[in-house]
């Protein structure tokens, strides 16, 4: 580790069983920045990143510091040999640095950052990546960062992580994954590298590997702790949302692991601070097929093949927990392959009583999802889509008129084909098929879609009901419905404790966006060559 000495102004490289009483700086990079090869030429101190050093020079002098620690000119970035080291060790110097001290760039020392328009509030460094470890790391803060109420309106983390730092430690990956999800770094890898420490793992640096250091990330982190909360994301997110914001194409490459950071970015608002993840009793590890791992199973519907995956115990306050539904790939009570059901919510919460099934734990493997989507149909009409299959029918909504209004599509079932907003399309079976779209605004508005129709073995469809019904908005999921209009669990529908009893063919208000004139919000339907819309008053 070089520090760099406030009186001489000159580096001087300590090892971990002699480094002395030193301060930190924590800041976010500008233009001409003095780095490790400048320092050995006078002129680096014309530069404009000088000042800065200048500064924390004289503030730890002010402390009785006689060295300090800066990431601009204390490593050299020059050597990718040399760069692993400081990456790895970086939180644990911020958590051993006597004082640390935040550089403003963009907003001025003497403002009140309590304003609620205050530019400390819209700072950079609450948004870059980097600067995230040196938020959470470092004992004793100089500058209006020892505010913990200030700091928890700004980020969102909890008190007690902020105020005791050995609490940071226990608390779930899937939680530190959310507080960083929203912040950005220069190289999509360093959104990963920046939480090694955090997380106390030890991984190589490979830069060109986009996202997938993310994912590495999880695995490094699986290993060590077994922390099943890894696979709680993607929770309140759509599945088109989820897709969106990932670099993959779908999510092939993921797995059962997150495919991008930013699929934790609601975790934190759905979390329940009594959720306590299992703690799996026998060993789990990542293999060639998938996450081979022992979890809590509940069967749905066998003959569909619908499991759901328990990750979490129900909390003592709002008795709830979290489940991942699956798809088992195989027939036959032996299989242990499952995979993620596409289309469906990834995460979903459920309320003790909401489901009295009981759950046997099983050995699974948790394998990447098809690339082909299934065809769910009755169970005695369970097929899969085939290349070699001469005629299919194409289904194709467009739901623009409906985006205009304020609302968009939350899930629909089963999974489409194709989804390029406001298009969707479904290639059917011959048969009976049935689609289900849920529509949301903001947190109170919410209408389910049910389209009911028939595709005969020449391609011909006929839509004969389709049928519109209202309730509350909350977060969608995939789950078993003691209604007797569904049988089979085929739709994504809310949370049944919230939802009144759905009554179908009723007249439901697209009421647009407030102070806009009313729209008619309608739904264009397209079958092979026959279009027509269906509207929604």
């Amino acid at each position: 580790m070089r520090l760099l000495n406030v009186h001489t102004r000159q580096l001087e490289e300590f090892f971990s069983t002699n480094i002395s009483k030193y301060a930190i700086l924590s800041h976010t990079w500008g233009d001409e920045e003095v780095l490790f090869q400048d320092l050995s030429n006078p002129i680096h101190k014309t530069k404009k990143g000088y000042e800065k050093i200048e500064g924390c020079c004289q503030q730890a002098i002010l402390h009785q510091f006689e060295f300090f620690w800066i990431d601009t000119c204390c490593i050299d970035k020059n050597s990718s040999a040399e760069l692993s080291e400081p990456i790895n060790s970086m939180y644990a110097w911020y958590e051993g640095a006597g004082m640390c001290y935040v550089y403003p760039t963009d907003f001025p020392p003497d403002e009140d950052p309590h304003e609620s328009d205050s530019a400390f509030r819209k700072s950079r460094w609450f948004t870059r990546g980097w600067t995230f470890q040196e938020l959470l790391a470092p004992r004793q803060w100089a500058y209006a960062v020892n505010d913990i109420s200030l700091l928890k309106d700004i980020t969102g983390i909890e008190n007690i992580y902020l105020r005791l730092k050995a609490e940071i430690r226990n608390a779930p990956a899937s939680l530190k994954f959310s507080w960083a999800a929203m912040r950005e770094t220069s190289r999509p890898e360093d959104l990963a590298y920046c939480m090694l420490g955090l997380l106390q793992v030890n991984m190589p640096l490979l830069y060109g590997e986009g996202e997938n250091a993310f994912r590495r990330l999880q695995e490094e982190v699986f290993k060590r702790r077994q922390d099943l909360s890894i696979l709680a994301w993607g929770f309140d997110m759509t599945w088109q949302e989820i897709k969106e914001q990932s670099s993959f194409k779908g999510l092939l490459l993921s797995g059962p692991f997150a495919p991008s950071i930013r699929n934790y970015k609601r975790f934190p608002k759905s979390c329940n601070k009594n959720i306590k993840f299992f703690e799996p009793t026998t060993h789990s590890m990542i293999t060639n097929l998938g996450l081979n791992i022992s979890l809590p199973l509940m069967c749905i519907d066998s003959s569909l093949g619908i499991y759901l995956a328990f990750i979490s115990v129900w909390g003592e306050a709002d008795s709830e927990a979290f489940a991942l539904p699956l798809l088992k790939r195989d027939k036959g009570d032996d299989s242990q392959i499952f995979e993620h059901i596409p289309g469906s919510p990834h995460l979903i919460s459920l309320r003790e009583g909401t489901i009295r099934r009981k759950t046997q734990l099983k050995t699974i493997y948790l394998i990447e999802s098809r690339a082909v989507f299934p065809v769910w149909s009755r169970p005695k009409q369970r097929l899969f889509l085939s290349e070699n299959l001469r005629h299919r029918a194409i289904v194709i909504i467009n739901h623009e008129q409906i985006d205009e209004a304020g609302f968009e599509v939350s899930n629909v079932f089963p999974p489409p084909i194709y989804y390029s907003s406001p298009t969707l399309k479904w290639r059917v079976l011959p048969g009976y098929f049935e689609i289900i779209m849920i529509f949301s605004r903001a947190l109170s508005d919410c209408c389910i879609v049910r389209i009911q129709g028939r595709s005969t073995d020449r391609g011909k469809t006929a839509v004969p009901q389709i049928s519109i019904a209202c309730c509350e908005s909350s977060s969608f999921a995939l789950k078993y419905v003691n209604n007797s209009r569904w049988r089979n669990p085929l739709a994504m529908i809310e949370r049944p404790w919230i939802v009144e009893r759905l009554k179908w063919r009723s007249e439901v208000s697209f009421e647009p966006i407030p102070r806009k004139a009313p729209v008619r919000a309608s739904i264009e339907m397209e079958m092979i060559d026959v279009q027509f819309h269906f509207y929604i008053i």
